[in-house]
């Protein structure tokens, strides 16, 4: 049975006794919850509080699944809803109010990133193609905060778009405006080719590259290493920065 921890910190001592950094006794069990499914590995990749609410971000795929190339470059992530996001009450349980008993999936198998939105939405966000693809096809879903499928975005809440020598979605953060920031790796078959390393891209909020951001919609991060991994973040004045793994280290 694949399972998600979920530790919460000692809350102040005036709401729950205790020495702080403790384990808060009154979340869960012995201040821990484990959100479990019987078919499904869940891989954690974010946490927030909402609304006095705690919500969880995993991927969630079929560990034994079927391996489909195109589709994934991880064996048995293919299968199942792609990225799951949970809701939590403040003393553990999952939220019944919320989605399908305190769970929403984004319904897109082999996603590799997901996003809160601070409208009260969800995003998530898959590359498709055989890696490296030649003309690989980058799929952005957003949700409602209901957890269904936002229509106003994209064709019918999903935005695809044709990248060359698409590899990976590393990173997804949506923005106070409605855009939502995506950074993808790409290693064109030309060396010499441009597009080579890591590419930030916005959408718009109906799912359409923002013309105002870099070179239609997108800025390029060159490296000449194979890039393995990257994380985004908006400051507070607006700026972006990105952090990027690759062969060589971090940059």
């Amino acid at each position: 049975m694949a399972a998600l921890l979920a530790l919460l910190p000692a809350a102040p001592a005036a709401a729950a006794p205790g020495k702080p950094g403790s384990p808060d006794r009154g979340f869960g069990r012995a201040g821990t919850v484990t959100i479990s499914d019987p078919f499904l590995e869940l891989v954690p990749e974010l946490v927030s509080f909402r609304r006095g609410r705690i919500v969880v971000g995993a991927r969630a795929y079929v560990p034994d699944g079927d391996y489909l190339p195109g589709l994934t470059d991880r064996p048995g992530t293919a299968s199942g809803p792609g990225f799951s996001f949970f809701r939590l009450l403040p003393d553990g349980e999952l939220d019944r109010r919320f989605g399908t008993r305190g769970r929403v999936d984004a319904g897109l198998p082999g996603a590799q990133v997901g996003a809160l939105l601070p409208a009260g939405g969800f995003a998530a966000g898959r590359a498709r193609g055989v890696p490296p693809h030649i003309r690989g096809k980058l799929e952005v879903v957003r949700l409602t905060r209901s957890g269904a499928r936002d229509r106003a975005f994209g064709r019918n809440g999903v935005t695809r778009l044709l990248v060359e020598g698409l590899r990976n979605v590393l990173a997804l953060e949506a923005q106070p405006g409605g855009g939502l920031l995506v950074a993808f790796s790409a290693m064109p078959a030309q060396p010499a080719a441009s597009g080579r390393g890591v590419t930030v891209l916005r959408l718009d909020r109906s799912g359409r590259p923002d013309p105002a951001f870099g070179s239609a919609g997108r800025v390029l991060v060159p490296s000449d290493e194979r890039v393995e991994d990257a994380d985004l973040a908006v400051r507070p004045d607006g700026r972006l920065v990105l952090a990027v793994f690759n062969r060589s280290g971090s940059r």
